[in-house]
């Protein structure tokens, strides 16, 4: 059974009233502006960047759902919509910079002995910013005058360069309409220190080209997924213990729910706590309170996995 046919329209049970624990209003509505763009020189990386993956810029690299989500960062800043950039890093594509490099062949991209040199920023406090872009276009308008060359990357291994060799990232700079800063410790809360731990689970979810028991398989084996947790309040409202938040489906009946990373978990409950949990605890947890099944990111894309299924993964 593919994985379009399992998906399910759902929301959330409970709603966080409250934002506890998620980062995006303590960050500031207006990212740190930048300052002229610079380039690392980075020969060493001539050989590893030699792949299939380095693009001239021919708009064959387009992140549609990180660009839908920039475009609601820029209508309105809160957490909701931090998270909602942020998670989206988890699948795709990005593309880095490559235009001040020196290459024998641009076209065919970095090659042993060429000098790679990766654009990055220096905001107005002195951090470094790597680039990044969702499209060819939108580096080919950054750049300009410049013919832009461009290294196509996971997105997810483009966030842990950022956090492991520069102090964050700038995603489509140029404009103010595109433009998102996102600086190493929010990388890190809204992806985990491990930021590429859950990539195969969402960027499957992304695809949707697994067979579906392949993708259960990966469900059931993934290193990484987390609950959001709803504080819960006694009469005088003090809070006395936390629920896991559920979702609703079409009919009214109520779903589990699991998310692959802590920003898939705000961007869907805002104001929600996030708790590690592995599949067979929270499959186990839709099997014995009588739930209509488990949906995985259902902020989108999402997958859902029924009840049988549920027990053939953790008893079978």
């Amino acid at each position: 059974m593919g994985l379009f046919s399992r998906r399910r329209n759902v929301r959330p049970a409970e709603a966080p009233t409250t934002v506890e624990g998620d980062p995006g209003e303590a960050r500031g509505a207006t990212p740190t502006s930048a300052a002229d763009p610079e380039t690392t020189s980075r020969p060493e990386a001539a050989e590893a960047g030699a792949s299939e993956s380095a693009r001239a810029s021919s708009g064959l690299v387009v992140h549609s759902a990180l660009q839908a989500a920039l475009a609601g960062w820029a209508r309105e800043k809160n957490s909701v919509t931090l998270n909602a950039v942020i998670k989206e890093c988890a699948a795709g594509e990005l593309l880095l910079d490559l235009t001040r490099s020196t290459l024998a062949d641009p076209a065919a991209g970095p090659q042993q002995g060429d000098v790679v040199a990766i654009a990055h920023q220096v905001d107005n406090a002195g951090k470094r910013l790597l680039l990044a872009f969702s499209s060819n276009d939108r580096l080919a308008r950054y750049r300009e005058a410049d013919a832009p060359v461009s290294l196509a990357q996971p997105a997810s291994s483009v966030i842990e360069q950022a956090v492991r060799e520069y102090e964050g990232i700038a995603l489509d700079p140029g404009s103010p309409d595109t433009q998102f800063i996102a600086y190493a410790d929010e990388l890190t809360r809204g992806l985990g220190a491990d930021v590429t731990a859950s990539t195969r689970v969402a960027q499957a979810l992304a695809d949707r080209t697994l067979a579906w028991p392949a993708m259960l398989e990966l469900l059931r084996s993934a290193p990484s997924l987390v609950v959001a947790e709803a504080p819960q309040r006694d009469a005088l409202g003090e809070v006395v213990g936390a629920a896991v938040v559920t979702a609703t489906g079409e009919h009214g009946e109520t779903w589990s729910v699991v998310h692959t990373s802590p920003a898939e978990a705000w961007a869907w409950a805002p104001g929600a706590r996030v708790r590690p949990v592995s599949f067979a605890e929270v499959a186990r947890t839709a099997i014995s309170q009588g739930h209509a099944g488990l949906v995985v990111n259902p902020g989108g894309p999402s997958a859902t996995v029924l009840p049988d299924e549920l027990r053939l993964l953790v008893e079978g």
